[in-house]
């Protein structure tokens, strides 16, 4: 009798083609990864979300816009695109030409100086008839921006 009762049941499943698989999550991105539970994402730059199975998922960065992006003016350094022994400011530099650039200071920290090579760094040798005060980097309609040169 019982088996009569299993073989129904088992011809009443396979004619409504019931299964009982558990729902699979599907993981296409970065973002994706970050809303899965058990997920990890490291503290690097960029972020790269792990799944529990091992998947690695990459944030997508827009470098271009946190290159530039801030919220105050503390966020914002000047730095010379040329300088690439990342020196640095010395304060004795002619920041007016177009080699100097406002950036934000954590792309520039975790981005741009990562590409550095090693040299030695120039001394300053500060002429005083080189106005380089007048620029700044500010922070302008959340944007970097290098002011000033009246």
């Amino acid at each position: 009798m019982n088996e009569l009762i299993l073989s129904i049941f088992a011809f009443f499943l396979s004619l409504f083609n019931i299964s009982l698989k558990i729902p699979v999550n599907i993981v296409n991105s970065f973002e994706d990864c970050m809303k899965l539970s058990g997920s990890i994402v490291t503290q690097s730059y960029p972020r790269v979300c792990v799944t529990n199975d091992k998947q690695k998922f990459i944030e997508v960065v827009d470098l271009v816009y946190e290159r530039t992006a801030c919220k105050i003016d503390a966020d914002c350094i000047l730095i010379n695109i040329n300088d690439k022994n990342c020196c640095g400011s010395t304060g004795c530099e002619d920041k007016s030409g177009n080699n100097w650039e406002a950036v934000n200071n954590n792309w520039y920290t975790s981005v741009y100086q990562t590409t550095c090579q090693d040299g030695p760094c120039p001394l300053a040798q500060c002429n005083p008839a080189v106005i380089r005060e007048s620029f700044v980097a500010r922070c302008t309609a959340r944007k970097c921006e290098k002011l000033g040169g009246l």
